[in-house]
């Protein structure tokens, strides 16, 4: 029983370690997101319509471009 509890622990523990490292990975946008304002955007890297970004809350999808493209 010891055995079997101190293996659930461990996985517990390693699990959450994988977890953290994968998150780290995760690109965000520095934007929060026009729809419903919450700052956990995912960047999708550039394309030719802009900055592609995804928010992660409400689903909404949009493209950032440079203000230096207006002028």
């Amino acid at each position: 029983m010891k055995k079997q509890l101190a293996l659930l622990v461990a996985l517990l523990i390693l699990g959450t370690i994988w977890v953290r490292s994968i998150k780290e990975q995760v690109a965000y946008a520095d934007t929060d997101c026009p729809a419903c304002g919450s700052n956990e955007v995912l960047d999708f890297g550039e394309t030719d319509d802009g900055q592609h970004c995804h928010c992660y809350d409400c689903g909404q999808e949009f493209y950032l471009t440079p203000a230096s493209d207006y002028e």
